[in-house]
């Protein structure tokens, strides 16, 4: 009998959900959703599924497609709660065949500006690459599907097949089956007719499709119950493509074992450059500026350095700091005022009407060269901190400027959120400034 091994939960911490996992010469490879970010689509590496590292994205390029519509809104569900609906790259999975390695994903877009209702346009697509570490993914092929959650299957004979959520109306259930069809990998054209294969067991949003081939039988596995507490996976079986019946998103693998059980631009003092953007951290179209990691853990912190370089001080209208951002709904942000010299904590969830200004404001007096800003979690809040810096004068103590406790910004929702750094200003003169931000890190407390 193989020893049990023991794993050390998550094996990737913070936002990563929707994994999916292929095996491929003694490495494993997992890619996740994104959603609204860029660069998109995550993959990791590992040889022993405990340690994993980042070694690239599948979306790294603008010209591939844009997120540009990747809204959030407020959706409600059948059940009538409220559920916050983040657009962009849904569950992608992973495959290898004959030398390639293909992702196919579907880009989400929300049909109007509005953070309430409002429909969505899903556009599938495939992607590939012969060589995963070289981080160079072909432009996306589309292919015709009304839906989400697209998986692919290599049969035996050479066929491949595409299997996917077809949406029927997400107010009511069953709100969506799982449907197949043959497709051209390459052209991403539709070479059979789609059919209805599981309506799934519970019949209560079906979703997240994977076909497996063992011993003659095809196994399906799908996710049910809704994204919340009622989440399952079931599985089902056949030995043709007839209609299966009488039986979180998930995804099998086979072990090595096979057991039978923005651009980054940097400046001459090592920070990162950043260009204002007009569209701010709440607007919900266009790409504003904001560079950001994910938060790993419950409890770290995030601190950045902001110069007070000439080219920030000496225009009005910059705002740029440092932030936790969920969305363009939710977000907090630790913000210098070039106009006002002076950082202040503004805290927004629109869907609870919450836009909350800190009361105490951090005065950047002449002679500052920085502001340092920080953010530190705990699993029921975060506490916001910033100092200037003289050059040549004593060390400041950080001043906690706001706290904000996560039921604030929490909501029946999808995504994780991002520390980052950002740069915005409302006016066209300050097009193409240079802010300039170092020592962007996050760290284990």
């Amino acid at each position: 009998m193989s020893q049990l091994k023991e794993f050390r939960n998550p094996i990737i911490p913070g936002f990563a959900p929707d994994p999916s996992v292929v095996l491929v010469d003694g490495v494993f490879y997992l890619v996740t959703s994104s959603f609204h970010v860029f660069p998109g689509l995550p993959i990791y590496a590992s040889r022993d599924l405990q340690n994993w590292d980042h070694i690239g994205n599948a979306i790294n390029r603008p010209s591939q497609l844009s997120l540009a519509n990747a809204r959030t809104r407020a959706v409600t569900l059948d059940t009538g709660n409220t559920m916050i609906a983040t657009a962009g790259l849904f569950a992608a999975t992973i495959r290898h065949h004959q030398g390639k390695f293909y992702i196919v994903c579907t880009n989400c877009l929300s049909s109007n500006g509005s953070t309430e209702g409002g429909s969505t346009d899903t556009q599938n697509f495939i992607i590939q690459t012969s060589d995963i570490w070289s981080d160079h993914w072909s432009d996306p092929v589309p292919v015709d599907f009304g839906g989400i959650d697209p998986s692919l299957f290599f049969d035996d004979d050479g066929k491949l097949y595409f299997q996917g959520c077809y949406v029927i109306d997400r107010s009511k259930q069953p709100s969506c089956t799982i449907k197949q069809f043959e497709v051209d990998v390459d052209t991403g054209k539709q070479l059979t007719e789609q059919r209805e294969i599981w309506g799934g067991f519970a019949k209560y949003d079906t979703e997240g499709p994977h076909i497996y081939k063992k011993d003659g039988w095809y196994y399906l596995l799908v996710a049910e119950g809704g994204t919340f507490e009622h989440h399952l996976l079931s599985i089902a079986r056949s030995k043709d493509n007839e209609y299966i019946q009488n039986i979180g998103h998930g995804e099998l693998f086979e072990d090595a074992e096979v057991l039978s059980n923005y651009r980054y631009s940097t400046s001459d003092t090592g920070a990162a450059v950043l260009k204002p953007s007009r569209e701010n951290l709440s607007t919900p179209l266009g790409t504003s500026t904001f560079v950001g990691l994910r938060q790993r853990s419950l409890h770290d912190a995030a601190t950045a350095r902001l110069l007070l370089t000439p080219s920030l001080t000496s225009y009005k209208g910059l705002r740029a700091g440092l932030a936790l951002y969920r969305d363009h709904i939710r977000h907090v942000s630790i913000v210098y005022d070039s106009g006002r010299k002076s950082v202040v904590c503004r805290a927004v969830n629109s869907v609870t009407g919450l836009d909350r200004v800190s009361a105490v404001s951090l005065s950047v007096t002449e002679g500052a060269v920085a502001v340092s800003m920080k953010i530190e979690s705990s699993p029921t809040r975060w506490t916001f901190f910033a100092k200037a810096e003289t050059l040549g004068g004593p060390e400041e103590s950080w001043t906690p400027v706001e706290v904000v406790k996560v039921k604030e910004l929490d909501a029946r929702d999808f995504t994780g959120p991002v520390y980052g750094v950002f740069a915005h200003s409302d006016r066209v003169e300050n097009e193409g400034v240079e802010v300039e931000v170092a020592r962007f890190r996050i760290n284990d407390l």
